[in-house]
């Protein structure tokens, strides 16, 4: 039985893949959960993947995207927000 999860793979989100991103972060449905309103611009998302990046060579937050392989699709994000290593246990 093949193993579901090696479908998806995860990859550095880039200015590159607002196209993708756009597709999602312009549906209400799907940005009910970042408590905002839906996109409407191919800017606000590569906007939106530069302050990605800042947060993350600043350490503050943790993103990466989640791509099909079979297509090297970018379908979402997935990472942490606030991250405060202190508060990590090893």
């Amino acid at each position: 039985m093949p193993d579901e999860r090696s479908r998806n793979g995860t990859i550095t989100i880039k200015e590159d893949d607002a196209e993708d991103l756009f597709a999602y972060f312009s549906l209400d449905s799907a940005m009910k959960y970042y408590g905002q309103n839906a996109l409407t611009s191919i800017d606000q998302v590569i906007n939106l993947t530069i302050a990605l990046k800042a947060a993350e060579e600043g350490k503050k937050d943790f993103r990466c995207g989640i791509q099909r392989k079979e297509d090297k699709k970018l379908i979402g994000p997935i990472g942490f927000n606030n991250y405060l290593p202190m508060h990590q246990k090893l």
